[in-house]
């Protein structure tokens, strides 16, 4: 039995920042050492306007179904006047049915959990995605994102990529394919009492 499927197809960034990631509106995105998951995370550094990427592939969403996405979000500035760090969860194509989590001043001293979840109730099957999101508009902050996560939960599980060790896997090539954590089958003892004759 599966327990956890993540949809985001390269969520730790442990190889490129570009498999499975769109190109950034504004500003520039890195692969960094760092982050929680593995050694390396990416970079968003802030240009002229909104500087974001998402995940290009996301998840079809049956209508009535609940999608949660969830990150580590990191930056050296305080994020709360303007909610300048945040996490989306989108559908595509439209753009709507929007969901919104931002980082609080916590995030200036290590990285900090983000997540937000969203309903489909559009009447049909929508795919969802989720994006990451620097406001600063300041063509100078960097914000880091790391172990990105996107499910079909009623809210965030565990972090979970093919890396993590036993019982989990992907669906394909590693750090560009749908993850699993599956767990694993518990082991029976059987306790023997000895029969002893009085």
């Amino acid at each position: 039995m599966t327990n956890i499927v993540n949809y985001a197809k390269n969520p730790s960034f442990e190889v490129n920042v570009t498999d499975d990631w769109s190109a950034v509106v504004s500003g520039s995105k890195n692969l960094t050492a760092g982050g929680v998951r593995g050694g390396a995370c990416v970079q968003l550094i802030a240009g002229a306007g909104q500087t974001a990427t998402y995940c290009v592939t996301g998840v079809s969403v049956p209508n009535g179904a609940t999608v949660t996405a969830s990150a580590w979000a990191q930056c050296g500035a305080d994020p709360t006047a303007g909610a300048k760090i945040r996490l989306y969860i989108f559908d595509d194509p439209g753009w709507g049915q929007t969901a919104l989590a931002t980082a609080t001043s916590a995030c200036v001293s290590g990285f900090e959990y983000i997540t937000c979840s969203r309903t489909n109730t559009s009447g049909g099957a929508l795919t969802f995605k989720c994006l990451l999101d620097n406001e600063f508009k300041d063509s100078a902050t960097p914000v880091y994102f790391d172990a990105c996560q996107l499910e079909l939960t009623l809210a965030a599980s565990a972090y979970t990529d093919g890396a993590q060790g036993e019982g989990h896997s992907w669906a394909g090539a590693a750090h560009n394919s749908v993850s699993t954590w599956t767990e694993p089958a518990s082991v029976g003892f059987v306790t023997v009492i000895p029969y002893m004759m009085v």
